[in-house]
């Protein structure tokens, strides 16, 4: 052997006796730490589990780093080890000269959760994608004969990678001065958040404004909604591409239920790049290409334009499509919402506590991400991350001040982690960060101000949504309801809305011609004027109905909308000749009716009988009527014309206020029905809502999805577990109230659809066919939200269940029976603890601990008389009162730790038989 060959082996051999400082010292270059040390002497990384990291020594840390970002499953996922593992033992590498499943897969994946993005090009880490994101741009400006555009437009406090390109749009002097001139010469970085700077910069020599929608390296810094969405108006208007680093935002770690941090912001630009999380810890990276951008080049065009070797690796993107699956699954972001909303609450009672040791909690828009940075009033954060590491807690740090502590936990971290986490933090901080002077307090925030992040949603402090309380419309008639209803101004239209209705009577086709009529009602509820400005949702059931086609087709052109069309009696679903056409046709009937352009649409609805016709001709015949009819005072000729089995109408209105003033800015009303077959998976029943305030479309879509799941809600109730085929809910804007400050826009409006639409689905519960109880199932201490959902609706969907509580019967047996056996099939290995340790409370009476009953006759007593006294006689068609059986179900009572989800469902009566029995007759 060569004597340097020789030696080089013998030192490797040696190098086992050598701490990881010294190996360090020796073997890697120094760009890291100085003298080899990170973070702690000695401290190597050997294994994880979920949002726990073990060092070789055995200690155990819970891991708020998530490798920078990066480790969204946390470590050692089961089905991520397996795919990796799998893929690794079939094909590892074969270029992209070849195809390989794994990133074709990944492909689809990616563009079907990314709204308006067409193409993606996949890269090795976040820097590439960042580098091909900005030869993309040129790629269409040279095309479009724009080659001489020669300057990008960044923003101070940015990162996107250390590459030559990407270092040049990256603000951070420390990292990007060393290497100049850099190989874009021409940047210039504005200050973040600045409309009027970006006005003044932008211009036909621009070739792109890149920009992350979060800083996360600035420092946990959000980008205002009315930033992103001016910049959007200026690229347009100058021809400029927009380029979103959503490399650290990415992929769920925005909250709030989205996937990606351009959803959040009603913005959709030209190029999303993303890496970080998305192969939970394999390298990859992506740029996602808007379908519209890349449409408006011929595909020969981009050919060649870039490529990469490792690029689409199989086996990374074999990972990254477990992760997919896992983050899109149902439930997944839902739970990333419910622990943000943990960190962020902790974070700020923290900062309650230690006052101006802690300057800003800062946070993406929506208070629901987990992701946050502590702005500190000093450079302490070396030492708060130290003393959270002696705490076994892995912290980092943002920006180059050392003024701010990052968060960024894997996503599936549980809130007893949060709380070992925040626990160690409040000591950290009160431990090294001194108690700031006034003057250091006033400079900071200032240099806050400027920053921009605490102006950038202004949620609670800037509008009060007003309704009065379910309550208060318990009745002793229908009349009594009616009248109500009225008196609170429930029934009261926003500004901009005229509703019309019709009843006529028609020989159904199905049945002999000696069968006694048919009644159907027809409504129409139309804005003023045509509007874009409207969002919907749709049943899940594989079998839609005509109308929910019809509107799906609507919502994806997202044309202008001149009205709704609502029938009642038969639901249009699969009849003979198919029903589009007929629903198609009564549209355009109303649409002439109304005098409406040929370019409006008008959303068709129907409820009713499955499997007959429309009478089309009667309707068409009847539709002028409705024109006749229409007036803009009150709902409830609306809301009475959609029932069907219903025996009250439902409707509710809430106003948004400005608190300072006084001044109403705005109002939400809506209306809905359904009584039978509630058993939602994305929208349900018929719901329509409407508002006079002026916003996007996209906006309204955003607070409708979030109203639909929101607790109690339209997604958490049941009354017979039989999802409809024609389950919609519209929300519409008629534009007459001036748009509210963006700042606020999404939260305020948000807040006001979901009292609503909580309000309108409490009442669909209360009037399921047949209801005398409404169930109220709780559940706590879960290790999942999907599982707890999961649980709940079991109670309340299980036949037992409500036919026992339909008879003031405690037969609390079969509670016990649906928890172990939804557990028993969807998580078999909690089971056990679940039937050892869980605790069941029945109108607060304790009935089950430590795996047995906690019953007697005194306790048996109370509980039927807690059952009659929440029952509604006689199923009584008006609300007599809005009492609930309350069902509270803790599996792991020992720890004050764990996911909830509440659900609300109705017993089982003979007269829910009766009805359904003879439903068509």
């Amino acid at each position: 052997m060569p004597k340097a060959v020789y030696q080089s082996a013998r030192s490797l051999a040696s190098s086992t006796s050598m701490t990881p400082e010294e190996m360090e010292k020796k073997f890697i270059v120094p760009t890291y730490a100085a003298g080899g040390v990170r973070m702690r002497e000695g401290l190597v990384f050997d294994k994880g589990v979920g949002s726990r990291v073990y060092a070789e020594d055995g200690s155990e840390f819970v891991d708020m780093g998530a490798g920078i970002a990066v480790t969204v499953l946390g470590h050692g996922d089961k089905e991520w080890a397996a795919a990796v593992a799998d893929q690794v033992g079939k094909v590892a590498h074969v270029s992209n000269l070849y195809h390989t499943r794994p990133s074709l897969e990944l492909a689809e994946k990616l563009l079907g959760s990314a709204p308006g993005m067409g193409k993606v090009f996949f890269s090795n880490s976040g820097t590439e994608a960042n580098e091909g994101a900005l030869k993309f741009a040129r790629v269409v400006q040279n095309a479009r004969g724009e080659g001489l555009r020669d300057r990008f437009i960044g923003f101070k406090q940015s990162f996107h990678g250390r590459t030559l390109g990407a270092l040049s749009v990256t603000y951070k002097p420390g990292i990007r001065e060393p290497f100049k001139p850099l190989l874009i010469p021409n940047v210039d970085h504005l200050p973040f958040n600045s409309i009027p700077d970006l006005e003044k910069s932008i211009g036909p020599d621009v070739v792109a404004v890149i920009v992350e929608p979060v800083q996360g390296e600035g420092g946990i810094s959000p980008a205002r909604r009315e930033f992103l969405q001016r910049a959007r108006e200026l690229c347009d208007e100058h021809g400029v591409m927009l380029i979103f680093d959503e490399v650290q935002i990415g992929l769920g770690r925005q909250g709030n239920g989205r996937v990606w941090g351009y959803e959040e912001y009603g913005v959709v630009p030209d190029f999303v790049t993303l890496a970080k999380p998305l192969a939970n810890g394999l390298p990859i990276g992506a740029v996602m290409i808007n379908e519209k951008t890349y449409d408006s080049l011929e595909p020969a065009t981009w050919l060649g334009t870039h490529g990469s070797t490792f690029a689409g690796n199989p086996v990374a993107a074999r990972a990254a499509n477990v992760v997919l699956d896992k983050v899109l699954a149902p439930g997944f972001l839902e739970n990333v919402a419910e622990n943000g909303r943990y960190l962020i609450k902790g974070l700020d009672a923290i900062k309650e506590r230690v006052g101006d040791r802690i300057i800003q909690v800062r946070r993406p828009l929506g208070d629901a991400a987990l992701y946050a940075g502590l702005q500190l009033p000093s450079a302490h954060v070396p030492d708060v991350i130290k003393h959270c590491l002696s705490k076994n807690v892995l912290v980092l740090g943002a920006g180059d001040t050392g003024m701010v502590v990052r968060l960024c936990p894997p996503l599936v971290i549980t809130k007893e982690e949060l709380d070992i986490a925040l626990a160690a933090l409040e000591d950290a901080i009160m431990t090294c960060v001194p108690e700031p002077s006034p003057e250091t307090v006033a400079a900071v925030k200032a240099d806050n101000e400027l920053a921009g992040p605490e102006a950038a949603d202004a949620e609670g402090t800037k509008f009060t949504v007003e309704m009065p309380v379910a309550t208060e419309l318990a009745s002793t008639s229908v009349e009594d309801y009616e009248k109500k209803l009225n008196a609170l101004e429930h029934t009261k239209l926003p500004e901009g809305f005229s509703i019309g209705t019709t009843t006529f009577e028609f020989q159904p086709e199905e049945l002999p011609e000696t069968a006694n009529p048919a009644s159907m009602k027809i409504t129409v509820i139309k804005p003023d004027a045509p509007t874009d400005m409207y969002g919907a949702m749709f049943t899940q059931n594989a079998f839609p109905g005509a109308p929910v086609r019809v509107c799906r087709e609507i919502l994806a052109e997202r044309g202008p909308l001149g009205a709704l069309v609502i029938n009642n009696k038969i639901s249009n679903v699969h009849p003979r000749a198919g029903g589009v056409s007929d629903a198609r046709a009564i549209c355009k009937r109303t649409a002439e009716v109304l005098g409406l352009p040929d370019d409006v649409a008008v959303m068709p609805s129907s409820t009713g009988v499955i499997g007959w016709r429309l009478p089309v001709d009667s309707m068409l015949e009847a539709l002028p009527n409705v024109k006749s009819d229409m007036q803009s005072d009150s709902v409830l000729p609306a809301a009475k014309a959609i029932m069907t089995t219903d025996t009250f109408p439902k409707a509710r209105s809430a106003v948004i206020r400005d608190p300072s003033s006084g001044t109403i800015l705005g109002r939400v009303t809506g209306i809905a029905k359904g009584a039978g077959m509630i058993e939602p998976n994305m929208a349900t029943m018929l719901v329509y809502v409407m508002t006079d305030i002026k916003a996007d479309g996209e906006v309204l879509q955003s607070c409708l999805v979030d109203a639909v799941n929101a607790e109690g809600s339209f997604n958490r109730i049941s009354v017979d577990a039989d999802q409809s085929t024609s389950d919609s809910i519209v929300l519409l804007s008629s534009g007459k109230r001036a748009a509210l400050d963006k700042s606020f826009e999404r939260s305020a409006l948000t807040a006001a659809v979901r009292a609503v639409c909580a309000d309108l689905a409490q009442d669909v519960v209360r009037n399921g066919e047949g209801t005398e109880h409404v169930m109220k199932c709780k559940v706590e201490g879960a290790p999942s939200a999907k599982l707890a959902h999961g649980i709940a609706k079991a109670v309340v969907n299980s036949p037992l269940c409500k036919t026992g509580i339909a008879g003031n019967d405690p037969n609390l047996g079969r509670i016990i029976a649906a928890i172990g056996s939804y557990v028993g099939k969807v998580n078999p290995d909690f089971a056990k603890s679940v039937a050892e340790n869980c605790t069941i409370h029945v109108g607060g009476e304790l009935v089950f601990k430590n795996g047995e009953f906690d019953l007697d006759s005194e306790k048996e007593v109370k509980l039927i008389k807690y059952l009659e006294d929440c029952q509604l006689p006689n199923a009584a068609g008006y609300p007599a009162h809005y009492k609930t059986v309350d069902i509270t179900i803790n599996l792991n009572p020992s720890k004050q730790t764990g996911f909830e989800s509440v659900v609300y469902g109705a017993d089982l009566t003979d007269t829910y038989v009766e009805v359904n029995a003879g439903y068509r007759s």
